[in-house]
């Protein structure tokens, strides 16, 4: 990932903290000079779409939209069949002797074809990927993170009308959840 989206994460969990005091003077200081030290939780969150990321790599889902997998938003005039995925939330959990993220990802399929076989290969290859599947996430400084499960939670699917250089468009968009756990060892 590169480190735009890292700050971007980052300031998202920010802006977004109601329970924190706000630190005008931090924000300054990186909205200046583009330091800022990440904390456990976006590194953590980090590592994990690092590692989605990395499984996208020669897979049947990769070719079903020819490498087109964006993080957080497509770039305008995206071609069709593509794939956007985001965390839609984390949340720290623990029990007395261990500690826990849980994290929904949304991955968000798009189709421009006529037919539901485009919508419907993708869908099924997305999930032969990550339903209950081995994942490698990268050590947080000195504890591990592992994959505890991933699994499908929902699926959503819709059409939309989208406007494109060339006109209105309808495409299929199949919004598919997964709810990720990961633990420190």
């Amino acid at each position: 990932m590169s480190p735009e989206k890292g700050l971007i994460l980052w300031w998202r969990k920010r802006r977004n903290s109601s329970k924190r005091g706000t630190n005008n003077a931090t924000r300054e200081t990186v909205a200046q000079t583009g330091a800022h030290n990440p904390d456990k939780k976006e590194i953590e969150l980090n590592n994990l779409l690092q590692a989605i990321y990395g499984k996208f790599s020669n897979s049947a889902f990769s070719s079903d939209v020819g490498g087109r997998i964006y993080l957080d938003q497509a770039p305008d005039g995206a071609e069709f069949p593509y794939c956007v995925f985001f965390i839609v939330t984390g949340n720290p959990d623990k029990t007395f002797t261990e500690h826990y993220t849980d994290t929904l990802i949304q991955f968000s399929l798009f189709s421009a074809s006529a037919g539901a076989t485009e919508i419907t290969t993708m869908y099924r290859d997305l999930k032969a990927l990550f339903d209950e599947c081995a994942l490698t996430i990268p050590p947080t400084g000195t504890a591990t993170d592992t994959l505890i499960w991933m699994r499908e939670a929902n699926l959503a699917t819709m059409t939309e009308d989208i406007t494109t250089a060339s006109g209105t468009q309808t495409v299929k968009h199949w919004a598919v959840d997964f709810e990720v756990r990961t633990g420190l060892i």
